[in-house]
């Protein structure tokens, strides 16, 4: 079930997936996310007894449990780092793209509730160490987001307050008009009549996203978010 704790760990892995990515071609990226996300699947039904293990960490595990298979996101690094021979002919094909970043965009974007099949908390700090960032800094935006996740907001680093972006300006607009809209019939409305240098897409892998400039601006996760936070209250 999505919380408001997985929907923001969500959105800041793809924020810094993205930023890290920018100035990669975008088919590339989802042809790489893809093939990873394949090559864990294959992993998994071919080798069971390959996949590394670890204790369970749910509220309802026992002291003496069995292990648990780890999660995807942390199978998808183990066989970067043994160098499995299917992940290094990814990588080789992939250039100075990092194919793990690229999985973690795809997932994150291609399904319409967090990816917590993957491992959410490790792919957080894999992505905010890889570029860089403070890892304590970040969980404190993501804290700061929880509540706002709730409603579709989202935390932004230099925001001038109340300054909305041409989609967000959209939505809006249309949400004042059609308070019922689902976020489906919002993403059609405005992908007849976009704003200006806007092209909405709809990838049979990476789902729906909004590109301006040929650089993704905006993923379906966060285009859905800002339905709800504009959706007149009752």
């Amino acid at each position: 079930m999505a919380t408001a704790d997985t929907l923001a760990i969500s959105e800041a892995i793809g924020q810094i997936a993205l930023a890290a990515l920018e100035d990669q071609d975008r088919a590339k990226i989802i042809a790489a996310g893809v093939k990873v996300r394949l090559a864990v699947y294959d992993f998994r039904e071919k080798h069971p007894e390959q996949v590394p293990t670890r204790v369970a960490q749910s509220l309802l595990s026992l002291p003496g449990d069995p292990p648990i298979p780890v999660p995807d996101f942390v199978l998808a690094r183990h066989l970067v780092n043994v160098a499995d021979p299917g992940m290094t002919r990814l990588r080789f094909a992939a250039g100075d793209m990092n194919i793990l970043l690229a999985y973690l965009l795809v997932e994150v974007c291609l399904h319409d509730r967090p990816p917590v099949h993957i491992g959410l908390d490790e792919a957080l700090q894999y992505a905010v160490t890889l570029n860089g960032v403070s890892l304590s800094e970040t969980r404190d935006q993501v804290r700061r987001m929880q509540p706002l996740a709730k409603h579709g907001e989202k935390f932004t680093v230099n925001r001038k307050k109340g300054h909305l972006s041409p989609v967000a300006s959209k939505i809006k607009a249309h949400m004042r008009a059609h308070p019922r809209d689902t976020a489906v019939e919002v993403w059609k409305a405005l992908a007849r009549r976009p704003p200006k240098e806007h092209e909405f897409r709809d990838s049979p892998h990476l789902g729906r996203y909004i590109e301006r400039d040929v650089k993704t601006v905006m993923a379906w996760p966060r285009f859905r978010n800002l339905v709800s936070e504009h959706r007149p209250k009752k």
